[in-house]
């Protein structure tokens, strides 16, 4: 994912103490599944006469949101109802939260994975990314804008039912701006709605064979939005053991 240009915004905190910020350094967005599994169940056959002839058609298992939280459920990392619970990605650069969350309406949160974070419902790994920098900069009135996009390929690691996790490579698409202004300490970042698209991947244990479910779809992140208490996020996050980031 783009956890360099989510680090930029961080190191203009550390090198720059005295700031204030423009905006909150706490950002929430809403996660959006569209995966499809796809697979063929065993031939069924049956006999007329003396005509034995065999029939099978593919099978859509459709994974959207709903279907994912009653996964959880069904694995014990939710309880409750489906309706208790909606899909947040959470990026917070004050205390390095970069990930993937279920938030009850009750205000508690779930952790649910992110960034090299194996051992949960979803793991990323980068791969491959080409960065585009739009920079900005004025001596007079000491002010800077700039926009980073990335492009990458992506290995997603998902658990989406009891009895499959699917590998899957995707393009991971984000952009980030970044504004600073010098002469009133103050600087603010944004990001626009980023995704996971081309996913395509199947249920093969260790990726070395084939699997008998393809999955395909997409994962989108809406634009983040300043969050003043992400607390609930926070205790999720730290609740759990995490990789490294």
């Amino acid at each position: 994912m783009n956890i360099k240009s989510a680090f930029a915004a961080l190191l203009l905190v550390v090198a720059c103490p005295t700031l204030s910020s423009a905006a909150t350094a706490s950002k929430v967005g809403t996660v959006t599944f569209a995966l499809v599994g796809t697979y063929a169940p065993d031939v069924v056959y049956t006999t007329t006469g003396t005509t034995t002839s065999g029939k099978n058609a593919f099978v859509l298992q459709k994974y959207s949101n709903k279907e994912i939280v009653a996964a959880l459920i069904a694995n014990t990392t939710l309880t409750g109802a489906v309706a208790d619970w909606s899909l947040k990605y959470v990026e917070d650069v004050t205390d390095e939260i970069f990930g993937f969350f279920a938030l009850n309406k009750n205000g508690s949160a779930v952790y649910l994975g992110g960034t090299n974070d194996s051992g949960f419902f979803i793991n990323i790994a980068p791969g491959v990314t080409v960065e585009t920098l739009v920079d900005t900069y004025s001596s007079t009135t000491q002010k800077q804008t700039y926009t980073t996009t990335d492009v990458g390929s992506v290995t997603l690691t998902l658990s989406l039912s009891l009895d499959a996790t699917f590998t899957a490579r995707a393009i991971y698409k984000g952009a980030k701006t970044f504004k600073n202004d010098d002469l009133n300490l103050t600087y603010a970042y944004s990001a626009t709605a980023s995704s996971f698209s081309s996913i395509a991947g199947d249920d093969s244990p260790d990726g070395s064979t084939a699997g008998s479910t393809v999955l395909t779809g997409s994962i989108k992140i809406s634009a983040l939005k300043d969050t003043a208490d992400v607390s609930a996020y926070l205790t999720a996050y730290n609740s759990v053991s995490h990789g490294d980031i």
